[in-house]
């Protein structure tokens, strides 16, 4: 389990003069630096395909009606898990469908396989063999014993945050959550259709941020 401040992706997207400030801000809440920028990456890309493929027809005319459609009906299944993050609708195990996605989902699986491992297998086909930077599961909620770990949605903010609930709660629990507010309008002052896609194909691990503070970050 990544455990992050609530100000550490603030001083991540605005690119941290020193790497050392990032290390030592994160040295006090057991961080694992390249977790967290690995995972937040990778969150987002899945952010930025289900806002570009939810629309019902291709914004830049790039792809074939079919290929189209097969991605937008991945983008809604998505889009459905992150507007009702608490379902567990259609669940293997009983736990909500979005936890699921991001604890369980593997594209990389052979056999038994299971909706979030191909909705995951449709976003990063073309990086599967990057096995450093693209991990799956996405979020690893660690051994037993371990905090228990509760996962929100934030739909006004574009920066997700990990809390630590031992204050409300008297027991040892992490919150994550994770931003996804309404996709903005397209438009040269906001995210234009090109910049989301560019980010969600982006293969890049030097690239640690998208190029639009529209387009949401987040951890886990």
């Amino acid at each position: 389990m990544v455990l992050l401040n609530e100000n550490f992706l603030q001083n991540y997207q605005n690119g941290a003069d020193s790497q050392d400030t990032i290390s030592n801000q994160t040295a006090d809440v057991g961080v694992d630096l390249q977790s967290v920028i690995r995972q937040s990456k990778v969150v987002s890309q899945i952010v930025a395909f289900i806002w570009y493929y939810s629309d019902e027809t291709d914004p830049l005319n790039e792809l074939d009606a079919a290929s189209w459609n097969q991605r937008h009906e991945q983008a809604i299944k998505g889009l459905k898990w992150y507007k009702k993050p608490a379902s567990t609708e259609g669940s293997p195990n009983g736990k909500p469908n979005l936890e699921n996605l991001l604890t369980i989902g593997d594209p990389r699986k052979e056999s038994e396989r299971n909706e979030y491992d191909d909705f995951l297998y449709t976003v990063f086909e073309d990086r599967l063999e990057d096995q450093e930077f693209y991990k799956f599961p996405i979020c690893d909620l660690g051994a037993m014993g371990d905090p228990e770990t509760i996962f929100e949605v934030d739909y006004k903010a574009f920066e997700g945050v990990m809390s630590d609930l031992r204050v409300r709660t008297g027991s040892l629990q992490l919150l994550i959550k994770l931003s996804f507010p309404p996709r903005p309008q397209y438009g040269k002052a906001t995210v234009e259709a090109w910049e989301l896609k560019e980010w969600y194909q982006d293969k890049d691990p030097n690239n640690r941020t998208p190029s639009s503070p529209f387009i949401p970050l987040c951890s886990c």
